[in-house]
């Protein structure tokens, strides 16, 4: 827990199993990699950085079985 804790002092309001449901579909497009099982870490991957740089279409990512 923390990415929960950090968004709600920003004044976002979101649950901490949404936040786990989103990571495991953004780590299944291969957008993030965990970086600590036990800690459950993640960093943003290069296709996750070149999905935000524009440089990957959104339906790149739908037919994706990575």
């Amino acid at each position: 827990r923390g990415l929960d804790i950090n968004l709600e002092r920003e004044g976002i309001a979101i649950s901490y199993r949404t936040i786990n449901r989103r990571l495991k579909q953004l780590h299944e497009k291969g957008l993030v990699e965990k970086v600590n099982e036990d800690r459950g870490w993640y960093v943003i991957s290069d296709k996750g950085q070149k999905y935000l740089a524009g440089e990957l279409d959104a339906s790149e990512l739908e037919d994706d079985n990575e």
